[in-house]
């Protein structure tokens, strides 16, 4: 399994697809609320964008591109460094737009909560459907600044109450724990 990073601080993760349907517009939104909250920040910006989201990613680039706070990740990950990259993060945001998702699952959603993460998402129907009553998740009942940063706020209480690792209950969700056999798996045959 990937390691954690040395602790220090509260990490922010935005990772996945940079597409419409999965909240790029709100990026921004999300690393401003997130830096204001004092975190540091992983937006994975490429490859993989919707063309929609390119002129969102360079807002990204103009506006922390020289933040040291702010990581722009902007290349193609290999499984091992995707899964490093989950496991550095104490929570993920997930701003997805429910009704342009639809009834799509979220892979990123299930890696991070196998890697210990809060996560911190919209309601989306799959979503909720698997992970209603998870402790380590989060809604979003808006995706307004002010809904935002209170879903940080939130995620920041849950990630500290979990010591930084979110470990303690993983083993008693019977998901997570298959879900982290495979991720362990698929990084080996790497």
């Amino acid at each position: 399994m990937p390691a954690r990073r040395d602790p220090g601080g509260f990490r922010v993760g935005l990772v996945g697809g940079c597409r419409i349907e999965k909240g790029s517009p709100r990026y921004a939104s999300v690393v401003a609320a997130a830096r204001r909250a004092g975190a540091t920040v992983a937006v994975q910006v490429g490859p993989g964008a919707d063309a929609a989201s390119l002129p969102l990613i360079e807002e990204l680039r103009a506006r922390h591109g020289r933040d040291a706070g702010v990581e722009l990740v902007d290349r193609a990950l290999d499984a091992a460094e995707y899964a490093q990259l989950v496991a550095w993060c104490d929570a993920i945001v997930l701003p997805y737009e429910p009704g342009r998702y639809g009834s799509g699952t979220s892979g990123v959603m299930s890696d991070a909560l196998a890697l210990g993460c809060v996560v911190l998402c919209t309601r989306f129907a799959w979503a909720v459907a698997e992970y209603a009553t998870h402790p380590r998740v989060e809604w979003l009942d808006g995706l307004t600044d002010a809904d935002l940063e209170a879903g940080i706020s939130a995620a920041r209480q849950r990630a500290e109450q979990d010591g930084g690792g979110g470990d303690a209950d993983a083993d008693d969700d019977e998901f997570a724990r298959r879900w982290s056999v495979a991720i362990a798996n698929a990084s080996a045959k790497l």
